[in-house]
């Protein structure tokens, strides 16, 4: 039995362990023909394996992991990311101890049986969802799986430890008389009390449990070694994979926006002088002419060639994009004031916009016009998406506690119709438009993504199979953000985007 990748919680790094059995069932998962079977097996083995379910959320963010209800929330996310987070499994690692395996298996038994237990109560009483009683059962094994590597040095008070759990599994132990009755927590006592009282060992539900936990004990018993020297094998390989896959990508996108650069700048100079001619033309011929039909037909030659210019503008910026002017200053109220700039034409249309963030105040050093741009851009697509009616949120996050740096998260979410997987792999390419033809320029994201990567940031595209769009702008802060703007990153384009 080997040691997980390491966790951190309360500021301590711990570790949970990996049985062979749990090591063998995430080789299936990883070998599964498709996401809802992977999904759905690793939803089984969280429930069969407590100290894995621990793992996966010492994985995630604090934002993830508050709003999970039961063990297929995790699955779902776990599934996608999981060779990344297996990615540092090392052969090399020290075993557990023969003390701590043991104690391993008592803790995991005991997990699964409670768990069993109190879904059957809960299947009687029919109060509660069993999966979420499940979800907060398992957790009751949280701070045995996390002393067990450093039973003497983990320093974690209840409050701690309750706050880093996900708001639906109240701790047993974290509770006091003066607690509100609650009835999950009632549903969980009773369970307890009942696999400790030796006259509840005939009851049917007790025993199912107790056969649950001998099962498991015996299966994590297994000394099979070859299933951890497998995964290890499989899960390097498919980092390799990705990494290939990622450098790929990285290359093709690379050339691309290079290609579109030099057509830009090319077809700049060569457009906007015959374009400046027939303007002048136009303009002339004007002054002289009093036929009415006439001159509505110069007025809009004109104006044909000035949006002409102003695609031919869009394209030098893209391809000559302006140097950053990074300074201090509050996301809050800057976003207050967008929202403020965008609000009539949000009550033109009936729809409302929002912000919705929690932050009192959020310090980036970034160039505040040209972020200004991007989110503006956002907000007018989630608008021009909704067309009447419906929502348009904006949202900030302090990422500087899952980053290496200060980093902040702009949100930006509507209800609208979504966007379809083709549609998000060119959302951000100059010209490109999931409208029909004629409703608008099709540059207004491009010069979002181009914004962001200036500033040493990403931009993620979700479109939930509910409906809508959810637009995640990360933006670095402080001295790194600075040294990424004076590289020569800026004028190389910046880092490709994810769609």
């Amino acid at each position: 039995m080997r040691w997980l990748p390491p966790i951190t919680i309360g500021g301590t790094t711990v570790r949970v362990p990996l049985a062979a059995p749990t090591a063998n069932s995430l080789l299936e998962v990883l070998l599964a023909h498709d996401a809802d079977q992977q999904t759905a097996a690793l939803e089984n083995l969280l429930t069969q394996d407590s100290a894995l379910l621990v793992w996966s959320l010492g994985q995630a963010a604090s934002r993830l992991r508050r709003d999970w209800r039961t063990t297929r929330d995790v699955a779902q996310w776990l599934a996608p990311v999981l060779v990344n987070k297996l990615a540092s499994l090392d052969s090399q690692a020290s075993s557990l101890s023969a003390d701590q395996a043991t104690a391993a298996i008592d803790i995991a038994a005991a997990s699964v049986g409670l768990s069993e237990l109190a879904v059957r109560l809960t299947i009687r009483q029919r109060s509660l969802a069993p999966e979420q009683v499940r979800f907060a059962a398992l957790l009751q094994s949280t701070r045995p799986w996390l002393a067990l590597a450093k039973p003497d040095s983990l320093e974690l008070d209840d409050a701690a430890l309750q706050a880093w759990l996900p708001e639906c599994c109240p701790l047993l132990e974290t509770q006091n008389e003066t607690t509100p009755d609650d009835p999950l927590l009632d549903c969980l006592g009773q369970a307890v009390s009942l696999l400790s009282d030796p006259e509840a060992v005939s009851s049917s539900a007790v025993r199912a449990a107790n056969r649950q936990r001998r099962q498991l004990a015996t299966r994590w018993k297994s000394q099979d070694s070859e299933s951890l020297e497998h995964l290890l094998s499989l899960v390097a390989q498919l980092v390799r994979l990705d990494a290939l896959e990622h450098r790929f990508a990285e290359t093709l996108e690379r050339e691309k926006i290079e290609s579109l650069r030099q057509l830009a700048y090319g077809a700049g100079h060569e457009i906007n002088n015959p374009l400046a001619n027939i303007s002048a033309r136009a303009q002339t011929l004007l002054k002289g002419e009093t036929n009415p039909e006439r001159r509505r037909r110069l007025a809009a030659i004109n104006a044909q060639a000035f949006r002409a210019h102003e695609m031919i503008a869009d394209l030098m910026l893209f391809a000559r994009p302006p140097k950053l002017g990074i300074e201090a200053f509050d996301l809050i109220p800057w976003l207050g004031a967008l929202v403020e700039e965008l609000a009539p034409e949000a009550e033109r249309q009936e729809t409302q916009l929002l912000i919705g963030t929690k932050l009192s105040s959020a310090t980036l050093h970034a160039d505040p016009v040209q972020l200004a741009v991007a989110v503006r851009a956002l907000c007018t697509n989630s608008l021009e998406a909704l067309g009447r009616g419906g929502l348009v949120q904006l949202d900030v996050h302090d990422l500087s506690t899952a980053n290496d740096q200060p980093t902040f998260e702009i949100v930006v979410t509507d209800d609208g119709p979504g966007i379809a997987a083709e549609v998000r792999r060119h959302l951000f390419d100059p010209f490109y438009s999931g409208r029909e033809a004629g409703r608008g320029l099709g540059f207004g994201l491009s010069k979002c993504w181009q914004i962001v990567t200036q500033h040493g940031g990403t931009i993620d595209v979700e479109s939930p199979s509910t409906g809508g769009a959810i637009f995640r702008l990360r933006i670095p802060s402080g001295q790194e953000n600075r040294e990424i703007v004076n590289s020569a990153k800026t004028a190389a384009g910046g880092r490709s985007r994810n769609d």
